[in-house]
């Protein structure tokens, strides 16, 4: 992943003087233990029953990782929380408060989660990710998923419900909007134009949904990193499908996941 505003902070570093150099990078010097970390996709880690998801959990913690990223999506076993468009199901969203609850506890607060919202596969059935209610009402329009206004609000929706209007199990009835101790970030969604490279001219959903996230959502008050998902699936070597301008143009995205694939 990588922090635009680290990015800019590097560059300018190259212009300073030696001297100006020399202050500035030990003053950027590094002195916590912890100035680094690894985590794991785990996007079925709610659907296990309570006592292998604990289990599961404590051997990632021994694995020494810091993150776990988690998903909200149907599979071929479990229905997604949204079976309908605009309905929800709170049973659902009590298995992933649980979840995040348990990762709390037994991390003792060391162990945080990024939250992938959807999947841009339900909205194809690929990938061996159910096709949702989105993917049924766009009967294989996909990409009408990103440019229909209709679209647009309807996901919205589904993201204020989840992190504004749920009230956490787990947490006194805390929106997960602020669950900060926990969360360390929000994609805009997995892969969202997933294996459409170069996305389309004049693209706006990103910086959309990472404005409403980071402003209305209000993540940002409770210091929540609005991330770009992977944009459109796995990075090449010489292009930029994680990484396009629409991404790096765009002020209300915090973090830019780099998904990658190493054959083995």
């Amino acid at each position: 992943m990588l922090l635009p505003s680290f990015l800019t902070l590097s560059l300018s570093l190259i212009t300073y003087s030696p001297l100006a150099s020399a202050s500035a990078s030990s003053s950027l010097r590094i002195t916590s233990s912890n100035h680094s970390f690894g985590g794991v996709n785990y996007p079925q880690l709610q659907f296990l029953t309570p006592t292998h998801r604990d289990a599961t959990i404590r051997e990632i913690i021994k694995s020494g990782a810091r993150v776990i990223r988690l998903f909200i999506r149907p599979d071929a076993q479990h229905p997604d929380p949204e079976g309908e468009i605009g309905g929800f199901d709170k049973s659902l969203l009590d298995q992933f408060d649980d979840t995040l609850a348990a990762i709390h506890h037994l991390s003792k607060g060391q162990m945080k989660v990024i939250i992938a919202p959807h999947d841009a596969h339900a909205l194809r059935g690929t990938n061996d990710v159910s096709c949702d209610a989105y993917c049924q009402k766009l009967d294989g329009a996909f990409l009408d998923f990103y440019s229909n206004e209709e679209y647009r609000d309807l996901y919205k929706q589904r993201l204020e419900v989840f992190f504004t209007h749920y009230p956490s199990k787990n947490f006194d009835g805390r929106p997960w909007s602020t669950l900060s101790e926990v969360i360390l970030g929000v994609d805009l969604q997995n892969q969202p134009f997933s294996g459409i490279s170069p996305i389309p001219s004049g693209e706006s959903w990103l910086c959309d949904i990472a404005s409403y996230l980071k402003y209305s959502i209000n993540l940002d008050a409770s210091n929540i990193a609005v991330i770009s998902g992977g944009v459109s699936g796995a990075q090449s070597i010489s292009g930029t499908e994680n990484f396009p301008d629409s991404v790096f143009d765009c002020g209300a995205i915090d973090v830019i996941g780099i998904h990658g694939y190493t054959p083995t």
